[in-house]
């Protein structure tokens, strides 16, 4: 068994290492401490929390481009369509400490994989709401799912952060540089 101080150490932090080397370097080092997850879990793991991070990177970074524009189409001025970037955020903000306290009681898998789905259906449904008729459905919907992805978002990750904490118990900075 490998003491908690050393994970980390024998890989060198990964120094000079691409990230692949790295990322298995890790996980045996995992294996290593006898948690009950195989090579095979740690990499579906890495690569779903990885998935996610993207997604959310995506959903956020892409949306304000085009939104502004397609708002304007359908007859929405700047003052109601501007709360729509935000408010994802303010769901975060509420959500997120709800769900670091109540999310052990659901369970992190659970949360992982509801949070992943909300943000990633959420996501897919805003594509469709030029296809909307009037501009308040527009933009009631848009408001709805904006929060939507912010409740997924909460879920995700915070209880990303509660896997990875669970498995790499005395290494809050590198799991803090993963989230």
């Amino acid at each position: 068994m490998v003491n908690l101080e050393d994970l980390g150490k024998t890989s060198g932090d990964c120094e000079g290492k691409d990230a692949k080397n790295c990322c298995f370097a890790i996980i045996d080092e995992c294996i290593k401490m006898a948690i009950q997850l195989s090579k095979c879990h740690y990499i579906t793991l890495c690569f779903n929390i990885s998935a996610v991070y993207i997604a959310l990177g995506l959903l956020i970074s892409l949306q304000p481009p085009f939104f502004p524009s397609e708002a304007e189409k359908m007859g929405a001025t700047p003052a109601e369509y501007g709360f729509v970037f935000g408010i994802a955020n303010l769901s975060l903000f509420i959500f997120s400490p709800v769900f670091g306290k109540y999310g052990p009681r659901i369970g992190p898998k659970t949360c992982f994989n509801l949070g992943a789905v909300l943000q990633g259906v959420s996501g897919f449904l805003f594509a469709f709401l030029p296809y909307l008729n009037t501009t308040a459905s527009f933009i009631g919907l848009s408001y709805f799912l904006r929060f939507l992805e912010g409740l997924g978002t909460s879920m995700a990750w915070s209880s990303a952060f509660g896997i990875l904490m669970k498995i790499f118990p005395g290494q809050v900075a590198k799991n803090m540089s993963w989230t």
